[in-house]
């Protein structure tokens, strides 16, 4: 097999905007302020990696998100899409910041489901669903429902609060 492109080029350390031990995120050049979110770990597909490698590079791409629209001045919020296909060389996820008019087009044809077919669907998914809180469950985090006698309201003071705040 032949080495990996992508592998290549991100040792290049060309146009990185972010780098850690997990990930690494360039820019693109798709459109103003694109940018490519790779896992550091050679990995054909998403699957490959583990639950805390994939989880963080969502939270890197994430970001880059947020800070390429307060950056840039975003007026149509971003995309982020994976390129998890098996003609892919590596993993990546591309975050592609858009504004009014900029005529990329990722719309699709729309298909109209009958019930039937949404129910099964829809009951497929949820069995799939119930994993998540078994493997939660294994790791000893499974999550706590709050009762609303429980909720507390968040001041404007709170860190995650003016986080939200900012984000667009």
């Amino acid at each position: 097999m032949a080495e990996c492109k992508k592998c290549k080029l991100l040792e290049k350390k060309e146009n990185v905007i972010y780098e850690d031990d997990i990930a690494i995120a360039v820019l693109g050049d798709s459109a103003v302020g694109h940018v490519r979110v790779y896992p550091k770990k050679h990995v054909k597909k998403l699957e490959e990696l583990d639950d805390k490698e994939a989880e963080h590079i969502f939270i890197v791409a994430s970001y880059a998100a947020t800070m390429v629209f307060e950056a840039l001045g975003g007026q149509g919020g971003t995309n982020i899409l994976v390129k998890n296909m098996p003609e892919e060389e590596h993993v990546t996820i591309e975050v592609v910041p858009r504004t009014v008019g900029d005529d990329l087009n990722f719309q699709w044809e729309p298909k109209q489901l009958s019930e039937e077919e949404m129910k099964d669907a829809s009951d497929r998914i949820k069995d799939k669903c119930d994993f998540i809180d078994q493997a939660k469950e294994k790791k000893g985090e499974a999550p706590k429902a709050l009762k609303s006698k429980d909720k507390k309201e968040l001041s404007d003071d709170n860190p995650l609060v003016k986080h939200l705040k900012r984000i667009p």
